[in-house]
């Protein structure tokens, strides 16, 4: 449907449908909102949190989990739900799922609002809330059960969204008490400007006619989405070049803010300028309502982005920039260092560098650090340290903090299957079985799985492996430059063995419990002392030091994305196993 407008689409279907769109983003703000149709009962669309909550619960029967997914089993959902407990508190914990993924105000519904029907299913559930969900959900590595379910739908529900390739969804659909039939979905889609959240419905006089609508809407989607969703410019303008452009052009008048007030694309939409006119008029009194003005802003708008899009690349290569200025500096430091100590180098401790480097290619460690558990020698040239750059909070994924069954890490471990970046099975060896030829997914597998055995929560795990990542790449060979520093976790001679993988990861879990890493306030901070400073008393003492290479913490949370990213491959492939 490229060059058809909402209103022409609106006009074509009929007034009660209504989408909402949301870039998978974790900038994105408010979605954009199009059509009459604005909430209503989520029907089966509640049961992709339910499964979630069932899942962090560990209640979850794998069948139920797929038969309420992909063929949309009402028994199986009815399972899961009852799986959680009483009502009261299944819905709490559905609920909870929610506010964990972004959705601020949707109540579960646990009483019988008509007893013919699930009380879930009559849930509220606005389209603007399930794409905020949706966008958030996604980029959850708890999720990947889910989302994977939601790729495989069957095929006689394939309809809609389903039309899209690749895309991941789930529908819902029932009478409305008008008599009408109400038909809805919210889904996950790519685009060309990237990954959207959808949320569309469509009331019609029966399934059929509902379902027809679906494919329609689904059809303007599939062309407009990624254009209106990231704010790209074009369509709805009047003689225009009929391609979709931002919230708010002219052609698409019903195009709106939502409860929040601000949208992120443009920072509103025509209405919203429509009601500001009369408060910043024209000279002739016509406002905002005048397309040439609402055009300039427009303008003026993208203009901005542009600049901000110039000015993050800048700050980019400058950082990378000074990353490798600090690190040569470093270099040479510990290299005057060791020339100045008598009887050898000096034990200092690991910092190395592997940013950039591709999964699976042999790397070798960066440089070596001089500040470690003895201060640099007085009369070594030392760079002052940038400040650390403002991280984000990290997320709270919000399951318990179930560890894997206790075993011994010498005792033969099962083989997981699981899908290797070529899409063939392959063998991931369980902790205690890798060889020094292990591959990075393996070697991240294993330190992952050893996390949770020994207690520690998902959290703190992707924290580990954010660490073995920036350290080695999961290169099980990698030896820094000088020779110092050995191993998947750039361990010294004061660990033993660190070129075998498995001796190294056990190392490296024995000091972080020493430490108290499964109860410590800031595991990233655990971290930082023991592979900088291991002879600090405190996590704050060996942090804040002015010796203290402080950019080390930023270097190994800038790895948990990737972290997160190998974790939702693993999940993805083998849902059934406990990582």
């Amino acid at each position: 449907m490229t060059g058809t407008t909402f209103a022409d689409l609106q006009q074509e279907i009929g007034p009660n449908i209504g989408i909402a769109l949301m870039p998978i983003s974790s900038t994105a703000a408010s979605p954009t909102l199009l059509g009459s149709w604005d909430t209503g009962p989520a029907w089966s669309t509640i049961k992709v949190p339910i499964a979630q909550a069932a899942l962090n619960a560990g209640t979850a029967n794998p069948t139920w989990v797929h038969q309420a997914i992909t063929a949309s089993d009402n028994t199986a959902a009815a399972n899961l739900w009852s799986s959680l407990g009483a009502t009261s508190t299944a819905g709490a914990q559905v609920q909870q799922v929610l506010r964990d993924s972004g959705d601020p105000s949707t109540v579960v519904q646990t009483q019988a609002v008509r007893p013919e029907f699930s009380s879930f299913g009559q849930t509220n559930w606005s389209l603007a809330d399930q794409t905020r969900f949706l966008s958030h959900y996604s980029r959850d590595p708890h999720a990947a059960p889910v989302l994977q379910q939601m790729g495989q739908i069957s095929p006689d529900q394939q309809w809609g969204l389903g039309r899209i390739p690749n895309s991941k969804f789930k529908g819902g659909w029932g009478p409305t008490e008008d008599g009408k039939y109400l038909v809805r979905q919210m889904g996950i889609i790519d685009t060309p400007q990237g990954p959207v959240a959808v949320a569309m419905a469509a009331e019609g006089d029966d399934f059929e006619a509902g379902q027809g609508s679906a494919d329609k809407l689904a059809a303007w989607v599939k062309d407009n989405a990624g254009k209106i969703a990231y704010g790209k410019p074009g369509a709805g303008k009047p003689g225009g070049d009929g391609q979709p452009g931002p919230a708010g052009s002219a052609g698409d008048p019903v195009v709106r803010v939502d409860k929040d007030g601000v949208h992120t694309n443009y920072g509103g939409t025509q209405g919203a300028l429509s009601e500001q006119s009369a408060a910043i008029p024209a000279p002739d009194g016509s406002g905002l309502d005048d397309p040439q003005i609402t055009d300039a802003l427009h303008g003026r708008v993208e203009k901005a982005r542009n600049h901000l899009a110039d000015a993050e690349e800048t700050l980019r290569v400058g950082k990378n920039a000074a990353t490798s200025m600090d690190d040569t500096a470093h270099d040479g430091a510990n290299k005057v260092s060791q020339a100045s100590t008598p009887g050898g180098p000096t034990s200092v401790s690991p910092a190395a560098t592997m940013s950039g480097a591709p999964m699976g290619a042999p790397t070798a460690a960066g440089p070596a650090n001089p500040f470690a558990s003895r201060f640099v020698p007085a009369g070594v040239p030392q760079m002052s340290a940038p400040a650390p750059l403002s991280m984000p909070a990290l997320p709270s994924f919000g399951v318990p903090n179930v560890g894997m069954p206790a075993a011994s890490s010498s005792s033969p471990s099962r083989l997981a299957k699981l899908s290797g970046p070529t899409g063939q099975i392959a063998n991931i060896p369980a902790p205690g079985n890798l060889t020094a030829d292990c591959t990075p997914l393996e070697a991240f597998a294993a330190v992952i799985a050893e996390a949770r055995r020994r207690g520690y929560s998902l959290d703190r795990a992707l924290a580990c492996g954010s660490t073995m990542l920036q350290e080695s790449g999961g290169d099980a060979r990698a030896v820094s430059s000088n020779g110092l520093w050995r191993g998947l976790f750039q361990q010294n001679a004061d660990y033993p063995d660190p070129m075998n993988p498995n001796t190294a990861i056990k190392s490296f879990f024995d000091k972080l419990d020493a430490m108290g890493g499964r109860t410590s306030p800031d595991i990233w901070k655990t971290i930082f002392r023991l592979q900088q400073a291991p002879s600090f008393a405190t996590d704050e003492a060996a942090f804040n030091h002015p010796n203290s290479r402080q950019e080390y913490l930023t270097e190994i949370q800038g790895k948990h994305d990737k972290a997160v990213q190998m974790y939702q491959q693993l999940a993805a492939s083998a849902p059934s196993v406990a990582l």
